[in-house]
């Protein structure tokens, strides 16, 4: 018996062992009456770890809506659209079946996709970067661009002595404003003394 993957519609992976299995009775294990529109879409030959793989894809291109099947397939087929379930195939040098393993499966996906990053060293790294910052600014800053701001930044200072600076010229401002107010009055009492006098001596003279 061989071992072939099966992967349904709901994207669930089943490995299954069909005894003289044949390219032309694949459509029936995954569940069609009829071989119309069963194909072969794509065959991805690659070697790991000394073993070499050569993995079809088998599967129907029209169906019903809602039968869609929406596994990620790697590339070139990854924007295909595919119906039901689809079956994958090993086969060896001579082209005959055999078997394929979900776990064999699993390391085939991951390399024709490049590999997966690896958030946990990205994690490692990110935290390694922290080692030579010193401690004070770990605590009372924080970092920007790269490099290590502290709370108590330059552009704070400015912005509270640009602050201050405008207070004062209101301040001073408006007691010039009241400084020539005072200026005014203390004029004007000047001025009625300066009558006043005038008219005294006005009277002096006319006595005379």
């Amino acid at each position: 018996m061989t071992s072939i993957i099966l992967i349904d519609k709901g994207c669930n992976i089943k490995e299954t062992k069909i005894k003289n299995i044949t390219r032309d009775i694949i459509y029936s294990k995954c569940g069609f009456r009829k071989k119309e529109n069963f194909e072969l879409r794509t065959t991805w030959k690659l070697k790991i770890e000394e073993t070499d793989y050569k993995i079809e894809l088998w599967s129907r291109n029209v169906g019903k809506a809602g039968t869609e099947n929406k596994y990620d397939f790697p590339p070139p087929v990854d924007n295909e659209m595919y119906f039901g379930t689809c079956a994958l195939i090993n086969s060896n040098k001579d082209n005959d079946i055999i078997d394929l393993t979900i776990e064999e499966w699993s390391k085939i996906y991951e390399v024709l996709f490049g590999g997966f990053e690896d958030l946990d060293s990205d994690n490692e790294d990110s935290e390694d970067e922290l080692i030579n910052v010193p401690d004070k600014f770990k605590t009372n800053g924080y970092l920007k661009d790269g490099f290590v701001v502290s709370s108590n930044s330059d552009e704070d200072t400015d912005y509270s002595n640009e602050t201050s600076s405008e207070v004062g010229e209101e301040k001073y401002y408006y007691s010039d404003e009241y400084d020539e107010s005072e200026n005014e009055s203390e004029n004007e009492s000047e001025n009625e003394s300066e009558n006043e006098n005038e008219s005294e001596n006005e009277k002096d003279k006319k006595n005379k």
